[in-house]
């Protein structure tokens, strides 16, 4: 969606991802010199946006975002939690973050009753939509500056998805299709300079070594054991979730 967005004219996105700025800097830190090196390719375009899916699950962002973007337009983009925590595994694992297997992760992250679970200890949690929404809509974010939309919504028609896009943002309707990107990508980097080269990847040399040493790779089914555990896990908060945005997500529930 970043990549579709930053194609239109009257349109500006950071041709690299994922600024992770609200919520992760202190509030006087916030908006400045660090945060607008990332838009630094900007030429004028009258619609500036960038793309952080940590901001949906992260208290602190919710916060900053309310506080001192009040009224920004948000996308929302909502996947089956269950595959989005699996595709989350596999990136965390390719980052040299994550290591174990999948099983291992979430049986761990379950029985952890800590309230904050440590970066990359939370890609259960991440799929607890309702709660996520419900912080932003708790601090007054109005809810008609929020598109959320379905992800396979978006695979199933996504020339309308699209057009809605364009729609909420109040540009002219031109974009119709998406780059092919966002492949799964495995590394040939081995693991102890995974985690160096990702934390580098803003810079010239870290992108021209990921890109380099990425290869195409396909994940393994999950298991079937573990999907029953997340569907039963996850259940009632889709259940909270259609109640929070009267809209059916019990497809989600198999």
């Amino acid at each position: 969606m970043a990549s579709a967005l930053g194609l239109h004219p009257e349109i500006f996105v950071p041709s690299f991802k994922e600024a992770h700025h609200f919520g992760f800097v202190d509030d006087d830190e916030v908006g400045g010199s660090l945060y607008q090196s990332f838009f630094s390719e900007w030429s004028g375009q009258p619609v500036v946006g960038e793309g952080t899916p940590s901001y949906l699950s992260h208290p602190e962002s919710a916060r900053q975002i309310c506080r001192f973007l009040p009224h920004v337009k948000t996308i929302v983009q909502l996947r089956n939690p269950i595959d989005r925590a699996y595709s989350a595994y596999w990136h965390g694992e390719r980052i040299g973050r994550l290591k174990g297997g999948f099983e291992k992760a979430v049986e761990s992250e379950l029985a952890d009753e800590g309230p904050d679970p440590q970066p990359w200890q939370d890609l259960v949690r991440r799929g607890h939509y309702a709660e996520h929404l419900q912080c932003y809509f708790d601090l007054g974010f109005r809810r008609d500056r929020m598109l959320i939309l379905r992800f396979d919504e978006i695979l199933e028609d996504t020339t309308g998805a699209l057009a809605t896009v364009q729609k909420f943002l109040g540009v002219e309707v031109l974009l119709t299709q998406f780059p092919h990107q966002n492949q799964a990508r495995g590394t040939y980097l081995p693991r102890f300079m995974r985690q160096p080269i990702a934390r580098r990847r803003w810079t010239r040399l870290g992108r021209a070594i990921l890109l380099a040493t990425s290869r195409q790779f396909t994940p393994p089914p999950m298991d079937q054991k573990v999907r029953a555990l997340l569907v039963a896990h996850y259940r009632p908060w889709n259940e909270r979730l259609s109640e929070l945005l009267g809209r059916d997500f019990s497809d989600w529930d198999h």
